[in-house]
């Protein structure tokens, strides 16, 4: 995508070019004759209308979003992998290289892209007069003196806010919250960081940033006590504190993965493997866990502040849980990629932390990489 009207900015590698292009003509061709049969808005228009009709209306895509998940038999077509076989998880590779999961944030990033250009008011700086062409400025040309070529235009305001909130697109339910969105700052984006996916409402993503009051709350006279969340009502039992671990001490020479030796000790504990759900450790979640990288171990082990023992249960519940294709998308992502920030969003609103026994460890990891 190059920043054309309309299309994401910025450098993009060939092969998120390539997977871009076939949504497009997925989303262009079958996805919208599909859509058209429920959706009167579009219908009996050409794919190309359809799709920018589509994408300039919030209020319509949303109501596309929930025509799909509604009526998802109608999507067969597209929802195929590379060998034409149907896809039913959403975090299961497509033919175009993306999952559907990687494909809604697409259509949402897009979406908000445009909503910014159109709703983003630039701030007007004073405008320098104009230079009268004289005699002087004759001279300069003359002798070679010519002026400095002016800057490059600074990015708009709506790319800077794009860019910053860019990584937090990831879901459908945010299309009807873009127009809040548009309303904060870069500063805001960057304040409120990952929080940003767990603010549902349009109040309370503005309260939150500081751009409306906050709901004056009159305290009843008897509230019941709020009954506990899942999550709330797994135990969080003390445990034995153990010395911090070394992230260092678990990756490879050169940083890049996991290195089995640093668990293998760990990977036939009884307790271990009772609380992760593996009956016993096979070669081929050995090989599984061989491929985990770096950021996954960082962000549990730094990040979380988990020790060795958490770490194996983590990563044996995840991959007992998840199908192959997803964990291994998960276990190689970036800090940036969308598998990893709904993985580290899902535990921290559990809190998971290093006070976690190792049954609640698996079943906050089962939880979060549950599909949704």
């Amino acid at each position: 995508m190059s920043g054309k009207q309309g299309e994401i900015p910025g450098g993009v590698p060939v092969d998120r070019v390539e997977a871009a292009r076939q949504v497009k003509a997925a989303l262009r061709g079958p996805v919208m004759r599909a859509l058209a049969e429920g959706i009167p808005e579009i219908r009996n228009m050409p794919g190309t209308v359809a799709y920018e009709k589509v994408m300039a209306d919030i209020g319509l895509l949303e109501q596309c979003f929930g025509y799909f998940r509604a009526s998802r038999d109608k999507f067969i077509q597209v929802l195929v992998d590379a060998e034409q076989r149907q896809v039913n998880d959403d975090n299961a590779k497509l033919s175009c290289g993306r999952t559907l999961n990687e494909v809604v944030a697409m259509i949402v990033r897009s979406a908000a892209f445009r909503y910014f250009r159109l709703r983003v008011v630039e701030r007007k700086s004073p405008q320098r007069p104009k230079e009268p062409v004289g005699v002087l400025a004759r001279a300069l040309s003359s002798l070679g003196l010519r002026r400095s070529m002016p800057a490059p235009e600074a990015a708009s305001r709506a790319e800077q806010l794009y860019k910053a909130i860019r990584q937090y697109l990831l879901y459908e339910w945010q299309v009807p919250l873009v127009p809040a969105y548009s309303q904060l700052s870069p500063a805001d984006v960057s304040r409120l960081g990952p929080r940003i996916v767990e603010l549902r409402s349009p109040e309370d993503l503005l309260v939150a940033a500081g751009r409306r009051a906050p709901p004056t709350v009159v305290p009843a006279a008897t509230a019941a006590p709020c009954a506990p969340s899942p999550v709330e009502q797994w135990s969080v039992r003390p445990k034995t504190a153990e010395p911090p671990t070394n992230l260092s001490d678990l990756l490879t020479p050169d940083g890049s993965r996991l290195r089995m030796e640093a668990l293998s000790g760990l990977l036939g504990e009884p307790a271990v493997l009772e609380a992760s759900g593996n009956a016993e450790q096979t070669a081929a979640v050995t090989s599984a866990l061989a491929a985990v990288g770096r950021v996954l171990v960082k962000s549990l082990v730094s990040d979380l502040g988990l020790d060795k023992r958490q770490l194996a249960v983590c990563l044996l519940s995840a991959q007992n849980a998840m199908p192959p294709s997803a964990f291994e998308q998960l276990a190689r992502a970036s800090e940036n990629d969308a598998a990893m920030l709904r993985f580290m969003l899902a535990v921290r609103r559990a809190k998971l932390t290093v006070q976690s026994s190792l049954p609640d460890c698996a079943a906050i990891i089962a939880a979060a990489v549950k599909p949704k």
